[in-house]
């Protein structure tokens, strides 16, 4: 028994080395698919501008690089190990290719580990990790899979999570109370890990978790395993409770704009395909679904009580996918959040019984062999070394013609970014010396996105640099525009009022600006505005560049709040909503009076002098005056923002003007400002912002 558990070890080792030196010479190949297109760059963009930025591991923070203080793009990077060589190689190209070689592995083993849990061969085993990795990863030249590892590669925590729960499920009640309570441990720090490291993921393994925690609990024998699992779940569920966890994840997405103004964006997931693999163009995805389907059924009926449940689960899951294909048709039409997220959690399961019909069909070449003369060796030949080596090839062979990147990266520093980049880029105890914002010409007719994304596009072709998102981003340039998940409700209300000249159906996810209202984009912090010459001209021109015959216009804004608005006039409305309606009146002007809904009591006088820095990823405010002022801070105010390090002036915080952020002193502040939120701390802060925000 040992020496076929070390012969086991062994050949695990030896095909997880082949498959990786396959995916190397592959990602090597098709280095322009290893994070593809614009949201594998934005991914790639975040990640690298991390290592450069100090943050809490366990707490979200703020992203002052985007909008007017967001929560940041929720991947802590420092805390995923396949993240690390992006700080640990200089070669981006080798950083890429080692960031996807430990995700393919990953993903190799977590769906070798799904089909031993559930008792297929140790063959099939390995031809399913063989599947999964050449499938779903960037081995060949186009997705012919579903592309979501190439463009976002911290969804392997989907896949790769559910065999290690349903591994912690099956230990429970097989041993004694010491081995439940660690699997009970580990289901919790699994948990936290998730929460902390991707909470958005969060959303999306919950869910898929289910089917795997049933099949858990209709394998338990005897009753009582049943039993003490249960235990576990309601223990797990308890401490979730306390922690308040459920309230943090339900503020995450709350508080957003794509949650209470959904009316106004465009419906994002309209197609099929975005049901599942089952139903898209490439024929893989419905060869792996109707292979699995194919090797469930054969399986239904097996001795090996594991493998039946499987069977039973895949079958159930199909049953769903082609119901909600149904529910599609005729009453859906659309989705607010893609239901193909969620299978990737099942991926692995496919991929296991995919391989139980492969090893049926080789089963059978085994059975006929004698009768043909073929001899033994011959058929294992043919059934593992020859469909190992078969992929190894083709994926090197596939792999052979690049992957052309949208636009050039990383991105150049043509004249303006060049300035930019000198003026404004976000350094630790740099003064914070004002946003920019991109203005694009956009027509009613068409989506406003697309068109200033392909702008964009021919810009960063033309230039090496796009002047409007990622471009920027790079050099840590901040910009009012915005790609989150997470887009303030209070934002986008304003931008709705005073940033835009005519209704347009906006994007999940980005803001679409297309009227340079002066007055409000002071207020905002804008001191510098990016527009073609051909859209007119705002503020003072201090840069231009041609680009295809047109000149693009770098303008400075006089005089914007860089933390230098301190209105001495109070007006009050009861609520959020009417606050930002009277700010965005042409007649209201934001140095002089600001609009709360608290009690802001004065007199107030303007302060002598202010000044905002950068502390990490925090605000450092330093202040003084002859009374009691107000500061009208340029970023989001939430429940989530606390002082910190406070020296003098006992400063506190309101909302100010609908959506900013207000630090009111008396003589002198110097204190900072952060934005902190996380499973273990403040986790129900952001559901103040909602219920606030949603009166």
């Amino acid at each position: 028994m040992k020496r076929l558990l070390e012969t086991k070890v062994f050949v695990l080792h030896a095909h997880l080395i082949a498959f990786c030196l396959a995916a190397g010479v592959a990602f090597h190949h098709n280095i322009g698919g290893l994070f593809d297109g614009y949201d594998g760059s934005y991914m790639l963009v975040d990640a690298l501008t991390q290592r450069h930025s100090w943050r809490d591991l366990f707490d979200l923070s703020s992203n002052f690089g985007q909008s007017i203080g967001s929560i940041q793009l929720t991947v802590i990077v420092k805390l995923f190990p396949f993240y690390w060589p992006l700080f640990m190689f200089d070669s981006l190209v080798a950083a890429k290719i080692a960031v996807y070689l430990l995700i393919s592995s990953a993903m190799f083993i977590a769906t070798f580990s799904t089909a031993r849990l559930f008792s297929t061969s140790f063959g099939a085993a390995l031809t399913a990790g063989w599947i999964i990795g050449v499938v779903a990863t960037p081995m060949i030249q186009r997705p012919v899979f579903n592309p979501i590892f190439w463009i976002a590669p911290q969804s392997v925590l989907i896949l790769a999570t559910p065999p290690l729960v349903f591994g912690l499920m099956q230990r429970i009640g097989q041993r004694g109370v010491a081995t439940d309570a660690l699997c009970c441990a580990g289901l919790v720090g699994m948990a936290f890990y998730i929460l902390v490291a991707a909470p958005a993921q969060t959303l999306l393994i919950a869910p898929s978790l289910v089917p795997y925690v049933v099949a858990s609990l209709w394998l338990s024998r005897p009753r009582s395993q049943f039993f003490r699992k249960m235990l576990v779940i309601s223990v797990v569920i308890a401490v979730a409770l306390a922690l308040r966890w459920p309230w943090y994840l339900f503020g995450l997405f709350a508080y957003t704009a794509a949650y209470l103004y959904g009316q106004d964006f465009t419906p994002f997931y309209t197609d099929p395909s975005q049901i599942s693999v089952l139903f898209q163009n490439w024929i893989v995805g419905p060869a792996l679904v109707a292979c699995a389907v194919g090797g469930a059924l054969a399986s239904c009926r097996s001795p090996n009580r594991n493998l039946r449940v499987g069977a039973w689960m895949v079958l159930l899951i199909v049953a769903g996918i082609l119901a909600l294909r149904v529910a599609f048709a005729i009453y859906l039409h659309s989705f607010r959040l893609s239901p193909l997220y969620f299978e990737i959690a099942f991926w692995p399961l496919y991929a296991t019984y995919a391989a139980v019909a492969i090893v049926r069909v080789g089963g059978v070449v085994a059975d006929i062999g004698p009768r043909l003369r073929i001899s033994r060796s011959t058929v294992v030949v043919l059934r593992f070394v020859l469909p190992t080596a078969f992929a190894a090839l083709a994926i090197v062979r596939l792999g052979a013609s690049p992957v052309s990147m949208p636009f050039p990266f990383p991105p150049t520093r043509p004249p303006i970014v060049d300035m930019l980049a000198n003026q404004t880029s976000i350094k630790d105890g740099a003064r914070f010396e004002g946003r920019v914002a991109t203005f694009f010409s956009v027509d009613a007719a068409g989506s406003a996105w697309y068109q200033q994304y392909d702008q964009a596009v021919r810009l960063a072709n033309e230039t090496g640099n796009d002047h409007f998102s990622l471009g920027l981003w790079w050099f840590r340039i901040p910009t009012l525009f915005q790609y989150n998940q997470f887009s303030s409700p209070a934002m986008h209300a304003l931008g709705r009022l005073s940033l835009e000249k005519f209704p347009i159906s906006q994007e999940r996810n980005v803001t679409i600006y297309t009227r340079p209202n002066v007055r409000i984009l002071q207020m905002l912090g804008i001191r510098y505005v990016i527009m073609p010459s051909s859209s007119g001209r705002t503020g003072i021109e201090r840069q231009t560049e041609s680009v295809a015959g047109e000149t693009l216009r770098l303008s400075e804004l006089e005089a914007p709040n860089l933390g230098t608005y301190t209105p001495t006039v109070i007006e009050h409305q009861a609520n959020t909503g009417a606050a930002i309606n009277r700010v965005a009146e042409d007649d209201f002007d934001p140095k002089t009076t600001a609009v709360a809904s608290d009690d802001v009591s004065g007199p107030l006088v303007p302060t002598g002098q202010a000044a905002l820095y950068f502390s990490g990823e925090d605000l450092r405010i330093v202040a003084t005056s002859v009374g009691r002022t107000l500061i009208v801070v340029p970023r989001e105010f939430s429940r989530c923002l606390e002082l910190q390090k406070v020296t003098a002036g006992s400063p506190s915080l309101h909302r100010i003007d609908g959506l900013l952020t207000g630090v009111l002193f008396e003589r002198q502040v110097d204190a900072v400002l952060a934005f902190r939120t996380g499973p273990l701390h403040r986790p129900t802060c952001r559901y103040q912002d909602y219920r606030e925000f949603a009166r």
